[in-house]
């Protein structure tokens, strides 16, 4: 970050910096189930996520779903790879406390799908 995108540390703004990274879970299925589930999982692992509601829209219909996010927050940086594992253990998670068969992964540079064996 530029010196001139820097906020004023002398208007008692603390500033704190990391790299810039971020992975998403793509998965159908009930948001408000996902939000207990997800609840349980951050409590236990001291984790911060986002959920967003989104609607999958493919050939043949459409399906309900959410958006969970993971980034590397300034105040407590993480490594990439551990985000990555963090976001695949989540992702996991909910496949099977949710029921769902399916989910993708995705960072800004590569995009991994999880599904069940049929």
């Amino acid at each position: 970050m530029t010196n001139s995108m820097k906020p004023r540390e002398d208007r008692g703004l603390k500033v704190e910096e990391c790299d810039a990274y971020w992975v998403k879970i793509y998965i159908a299925g009930d948001i408000n189930t996902a939000k207990h589930v997800i609840s349980s999982f951050v409590d236990s692992n001291g984790l911060c996520v986002t959920v967003d509601p989104t609607t999958y829209v493919y050939s043949g219909g459409r399906q309900e779903g959410y958006v969970v996010g993971l980034i590397n927050y300034a105040r407590f940086p993480a490594d990439k790879m551990d985000i990555w594992a963090t976001a695949v253990s989540l992702a996991t998670f909910l496949m099977d406390s949710t029921y769902q068969d399916s989910c993708s992964i995705m960072n800004p540079k590569s995009c991994m799908r999880l599904s069940r064996e049929r």
